[in-house]
């Protein structure tokens, strides 16, 4: 019976890790090149990816922890490309490693995100952060509570950071965010456009909270990458191809979102939060996106829940 088990785990246990790279790079015009890394069976199979030939050519890494040693990661995080994702699953299950990881990460500029997917899925990309920038961020999850607004996680927000900025340097069009609240999400997809080349729309309909992100996008010098709107947009939003939508507004209006939005998505990706800290508001939202023209998936980057989907119109397969 044990072996049976391990057997199971090396073929199936990245599943998942594959299944939220193919919501993301079904959205892409060129299918994604893999560097895969692991003694397990490649899940990284169909159209959205082709094997990359090594990783300097590779648009994701997947580096298996459980097979992950010292050498390995120090010669292959200065050679990853800036605009390349390492993914390496089992940190949970390798913790000692973690700190080691980390490590190697920080030395060399990675910016991090770990998600509960294939027993800890660490998600790195090479990126400087202004300090400018930094003190923003502070500022803008310190005025969260007293101004009624709850932001993403750090965790979160750098999730929000690593897929957008992936995402806009092979799209270069725009973001849209609904639901600035005090800026903390926005100045990460912000600092995401600003790096890959896109544009961040973001809607936020209370005045007082739009003038506060106005000053904080200013100050992070994100306003040519930044534009914030404010308005409610359950009336609409301003026409554009949209590669990735993020929303964190009022919960009761995600449906409402998402049908306003729908005239304008082609082979985009909704990235929803408080999808497990309010399934009762949100049930209309995500019956949706688990339904036609979705392919979703939902990761606990924090207790509130992020729910990815990928709406497409056409009638190919999604993968």
């Amino acid at each position: 019976m044990i072996q049976v088990l391990r057997i199971f785990e090396v073929v199936w246990f990245m599943e998942k890790t594959a299944e939220l790279f193919r919501i993301i790079c079904r959205a892409l015009p060129q299918p994604c090149r893999v560097a895969y890394m692991s003694s397990a069976k490649n899940p990284f199979t169909g159209r959205v990816f082709s094997l990359a030939d090594n990783i300097v050519d590779s648009d994701i890494i997947v580096m298996d922890a459980r097979i992950l040693y010292h050498d390995l990661l120090v010669n292959v995080l200065p050679r990853a490309d800036p605009d390349t994702i390492v993914a390496i699953p089992h940190v949970f299950d390798q913790i000692v490693k973690l700190p080691k990881i980390m490590y190697a990460a920080k030395t060399n500029y990675y910016v991090s995100s770990i998600l509960s997917l294939d027993d800890g899925l660490l998600l790195m990309m090479k990126t400087h952060i202004p300090r400018e920038l930094l003190g923003a961020l502070g500022r803008a999850y310190r005025e969260a509570l007293p101004r009624g607004a709850y932001p993403v996680s750090y965790n979160t927000g750098r999730f929000l950071y690593i897929i957008a900025r992936f995402m806009g340097i092979r799209r270069k069009t725009s973001i849209l965010e609904i639901g600035a609240g005090t800026g903390f999400s926005t100045l990460w997809l912000g600092l995401a456009a600003q790096h890959s080349g896109a544009k961040l729309i973001s809607y936020e309909k209370d005045s007082d909270l739009a003038e506060f992100v106005r000053s904080r996008i200013v100050v992070s010098n994100l306003q040519k990458n930044v534009k914030l709107v404010c308005d409610d947009a359950v009336k609409g939003v301003e026409e554009n191809d949209y590669y990735l939508v993020f929303i964190d507004a009022e919960k009761s209006e995600y449906a409402k979102y998402i049908q306003t939005l729908e005239p304008l998505m082609n082979n985009t990706v909704i990235i929803s939060h408080n999808t497990l800290s309010h399934p009762i508001e949100l049930r209309e939202y995500i019956g949706k996106v688990y339904g036609e023209h979705y392919l979703s998936l939902t990761l606990m980057t924090d207790h509130a829940g992020l729910t990815v989907s990928l709406y497409h119109i056409n009638n190919d397969p999604p993968l």
